[in-house]
């Protein structure tokens, strides 16, 4: 059963469309990836599934989850970037009220040694984008406890 579906769906700004007649069903436990050139309106189709943006036509609907319980790293950097990874994981856990391991979080997406006593705004970008994945991840610590992530970023 789909967890998130679109059926025509047109996605774009100021009532233009970008892309149009869209149509998909998504499933949990899957991972999708899409793939487009700069300007396909990648991430305008993820803000519109989560709900940031509405669609200039046609609907998403949600059926076994909440909304509001969704995470997805997109765009802009959402960590602080003074903050060590282990202090952004201790800050995104206390706002959902989690108690959430900082060192395994990190260890999750691979960077807690050469994250260790660094800012991350001094990350490399690809460290930069496992921190954003690990920061999507903490409101649901039990994918790191039940199938633990790896991941490669490039």
């Amino acid at each position: 059963m789909p967890v998130i579906s679109a059926a025509n769906l047109s996605i774009g700004y100021k009532g233009s469309p970008i892309v149009s007649n869209i149509n998909l069903r998504l499933s949990t436990g899957r991972i999708i990836c899409l793939l487009g050139a700069n300007g396909a309106g990648k991430t305008t189709l993820m803000k519109t599934l989560l709900g940031r943006i509405k669609p200039v036509s046609g609907e998403v609907t949600y059926t076994g989850t909440n909304i509001n319980e969704m995470s997805a790293a997109i765009d802009h950097p959402s960590f602080f970037p003074y903050l060590s990874g282990r202090e952004n994981v201790e800050v995104v856990s206390a706002f959902w009220g989690l108690d959430v391991d900082p060192e395994a979080a990190l260890d999750g997406v691979g960077i807690n040694r050469a994250a260790y006593g660094r800012k991350a705004k001094d990350y490399s970008t690809g460290m930069k984008e496992r921190l954003e994945l690990c920061l999507a991840l903490v409101p649901h610590p039990s994918v790191f406890r039940q199938v633990g992530v790896s991941c490669l970023v490039m």
